[in-house]
């Protein structure tokens, strides 16, 4: 007797955002105003040229409040917001 399969149908709302618009994250610590936010991977690796690293991470590659550019990989945002926040 061969098992079968049961096929599930599954309503999917998709909303996304182009990084340039994303003005502020929300990170463990609280939201984060921040400009010229771009899509990267991330990676490390041993220091020779060219750099062949192991693995890579989806990341986000901005300026934060203090214009330092800042790398955080995607999984440690809890939220975007295409508004500035205006952390105090």
């Amino acid at each position: 007797m061969m098992p079968t399969m049961t096929q599930t149908q599954v309503k999917i709302t998709t909303d996304a955002i182009d990084p340039r618009n994303v003005r502020a994250i929300e990170l463990a610590d609280g939201w984060h105003d921040i400009t010229e936010c771009e899509l990267v991977q991330f990676a490390v690796g041993e220091s020779h040229s060219p750099i062949t690293p192991s693995k890579v991470y989806p990341a986000l590659r901005y300026k934060n409040e203090f214009s330092k550019l800042v790398r955080t990989p995607l999984n440690k945002v809890l939220g975007f917001s295409e508004e500035p926040q205006n952390r105090r």
